[in-house]
């Protein structure tokens, strides 16, 4: 996975991206490592430079897939001659901060991938303001990758947002930090078959339960 900063004719950054890119490099892989017991490994390479996109920031709508795709694409196109993106699956952008997309949506594009000198890329997420919130930061991207897996939201689009799962699962409520449910972790592959015991809707059964890991 890659990562690039992007600022914007009306909207240009100087911050320092080791001070962005740490925190949630770090946070994003062990978090991964964690919630699938060492067996999902996520590693992230960070390019240390602002690519200026060539248009103003309200161009790039990161609710739709076009506005998406249009940011990947002048982002890729910029960087394109400081990286082999034949290494990469997929694409996290970040903008600074203070900057105008206030969310960090996922981008899924296997119908339209963005097209790099080395190939095509399918998945990634545009990162908004949203990951400077000392409540949520390496959280915000976490989340979104769950859907590049396909897992989807836990939580409503409508009234009680969080009357399914709450924060007992990471594509639910991500405020706290959650894990993620036994339910996702078991569509990730991530128990062995002994480890799942399949409960009758009648009937009475017995389970010893056992942890997977230690705390």
């Amino acid at each position: 996975m890659i990562l690039l900063f992007v600022d914007f004719p009306d909207a240009t950054s100087d911050e320092d991206t080791h001070d962005i890119a740490g925190p949630l490099s770090e946070g994003i892989e062990e978090y991964y490592e964690e919630v699938s017991y060492g067996q999902l490994s996520v590693n992230i390479d960070a390019v240390h430079q602002w690519y200026q996109m060539p248009s103003d920031s309200g161009t790039y709508d990161y609710g739709s897939f076009d506005g998406q795709w249009q940011l990947f694409t002048d982002a890729t196109n910029a960087a394109d001659p400081d990286v082999d993106f034949s290494d990469y699956d997929i694409i996290l952008t970040a903008e600074g901060p203070g900057e105008t997309h206030s969310y960090s949506p996922a981008f899924l594009g296997a119908g339209k991938p963005v097209m790099t000198d080395e190939g095509p890329i399918k998945w990634g997420s545009t990162l908004g303001q949203d990951i400077y919130s000392p409540s949520r930061g390496y959280i915000v991207p976490v989340h979104e990758m769950g859907h590049l897996f396909g897992l989807p939201d836990l939580y409503a689009y409508d009234g009680d947002l969080h009357r399914f799962v709450g924060s007992w699962d990471i594509m639910g409520n991500i405020d706290a930090k959650p894990g993620m449910s036994a339910w996702h972790r078991n569509k990730m592959g991530w128990f062995a078959a002994e480890q799942v015991t399949c409960i009758e809707y009648s009937g009475t059964t017995e389970v010893d339960l056992t942890p997977l890991a230690d705390p």
